[in-house]
């Protein structure tokens, strides 16, 4: 047991819900032993819904569980515990069928009034345990609750996860290698949304027109693959944003952004007054993108240039 308490001590935070765990079950241990010596037949994991009824009075199964923050199926399972040891009913709302009331029976009353002493003995050990930590437990466990609820441990981790992957991102420029990713990726991403239209095809086969007209041709790599691109065009003392395609193979990982942003930041080094771009009001994980970085609608409908394009956006920069 030494050997084991030791591991997970030195893996720290990654063994965080592991070392609750064992807490729990060494405190639900001893609980399980704490009755079995009072003679009294009580299980601990009953212990929530059986308090909150005996404070509270009858109540539906999904009220229980939005009290406790428990689940349906938990406050379901640890009802029919109860219920067999005749310490609670379960009984259809005679208002609404599809709910269960749970109350306590008689002997359930009867089993709390005799167990309040038991368990002003538990809960004043329970206070020698934590003073002998030095730690005001509750308030961490308030505060981690409250952390999670602000952002949970997903949301928290997936955010690093996609920083940590932009940072394998690099942006690099076109060159004569390029051709065809610049092709592949744009028709990839132009096939899942809408059609490969003419221009676009002009605009593959003289994609070097691109930069030798002073624009240019972003791209991202991972290593050695070519994941995504956007290119600028050089409109007068503005740029226009256009073919940008991330491969669906890494998009939801910030990588658009990623290059928006290197994208902007060669527009500004080039001397531009504003760039544009033409989108379809139905993309609206890409709108959203432009719009957090500030460019705003400037026309709406059809549009010259793209069939597919019903939305130009501007920003000045």
């Amino acid at each position: 047991m030494a050997d084991q308490t030791d591991f997970l001590q030195n893996l720290g935070y990654l063994a965080l819900g592991s070392r609750l765990r064992r807490l729990s079950d060494r405190i639900m241990s001893d609980g399980t032993e704490i009755y079995r010596e009072a003679g009294v037949d009580f299980e601990p994991r009953g212990f929530p819904l059986f308090r909150l009824l005996a404070e509270r009075g009858p109540m539906a199964v999904g009220e229980a569980a939005a009290e406790l923050g428990l689940t349906h199926a938990a406050i379901s399972q640890t009802a029919r515990l109860l219920e067999k040891k005749r310490l609670l009913t379960s009984k259809r709302d005679p208002k609404d069928s599809r709910r269960r009331v749970l109350s306590l029976t008689d002997e359930g009353r009867r089993r709390c009034e005799a167990l309040e002493p038991l368990w002003d003995d538990i809960e004043a050990s329970a206070q020698d345990i934590v003073r002998f930590a030095g730690v005001d437990v509750l308030a961490a466990i308030d505060g981690i609750e409250q952390a999670l609820a602000e952002e949970s441990l997903v949301d928290r981790t997936m955010r690093r996860t996609r920083r940590r992957s932009l940072e394998k991102v690099d942006i690099v420029d076109f060159d004569p290698t390029h051709r065809e990713d610049f092709r592949r990726l744009n028709v990839e991403w132009l096939e899942r949304w809408f059609t490969v239209e003419p221009i676009d095809e002009e605009i593959f086969a003289n994609c070097e027109d691109i930069v030798d007209e002073g624009g240019a041709i972003l791209f991202a790599k991972i290593g050695e693959e070519v994941v995504g691109t956007c290119a600028l065009f050089k409109v007068d003392d503005a740029f226009e944003l256009a073919k940008m395609a991330v491969t669906e193979a890494h998009r939801g990982k910030h990588i658009g952004k990623k290059l928006l942003d290197a994208a902007l930041a060669r527009a500004r080094a080039l001397g531009a007054g504003s760039v544009f771009l033409v989108t379809n009001s139905k993309l609206s994980t890409a709108t959203s993108l432009y719009r957090g970085a500030g460019f705003r609608v400037k026309s709406s409908g059809a549009h010259p240039k793209y069939e597919r394009g019903d939305l130009t956006m501007e920003l000045t920069l």
